[in-house]
């Protein structure tokens, strides 16, 4: 399964879209790894997504310390976002952990991140999303990832890499 060919076609199919609503696009293969993108909105040249959730099942049953492999595995790869990418919580007895920007993005009024979730339950999953937080008055809000298709190609490509069965 060509997962980029896939993805090419459906910026194509989506081009012109913008939606309050995120709309779904799901690429899986017969074994169970699959990926979910929820496009908010889609150009020519870029795209804002509500997240990106990849289905591995190669993470179900991983000890945390495998998991933790997994998530510095994965900071290593991913180093073309707008933050770079680091491995912040291991919680060991749901065997999850939390990746997000390091250092994030900030201005004086707000910070803007990547949280990355890796999770052994649930068939392994991990999914990308975006926060932002503000000062006054203080909140956390998921924003849209804004990426180039470039861009969103690697980095379906790299996770996809990544969730291959070994």
């Amino acid at each position: 399964m060509d997962i980029i060919l896939q993805l090419t076609s459906e910026l194509t199919r989506l081009q012109g879209l913008s939606s309050a609503n995120p709309v779904p696009v799901t690429f899986a293969e017969p074994q169970g790894r699959s990926i979910d993108l929820m496009f908010h909105a889609v150009d020519r040249i870029g795209c804002s997504l509500n997240q990106i959730r990849l289905t591995a099942p190669q993470l179900s049953g991983k000890s945390i310390d495998e998991l933790r492999e997994w998530a510095e595995m994965l900071c290593r790869k991913i180093t073309y976002l707008s933050e770079q990418l680091g491995p912040l919580e291991v919680d060991a007895l749901d065997r999850q952990v939390l990746i997000r920007s390091t250092p994030p993005d900030r201005t004086a009024d707000e910070t803007r991140y990547y949280e990355i979730l890796l999770q052994t339950l649930g068939g392994g999953q991990f999914s990308i999303k975006r926060y932002a937080t503000e000062k006054n008055p203080p909140s956390r809000d998921q924003v849209e990832i804004a990426l180039t298709h470039e861009i969103l190609k690697k980095l379906v490509q790299d996770m996809w890499d990544l969730a291959a069965p070994a």
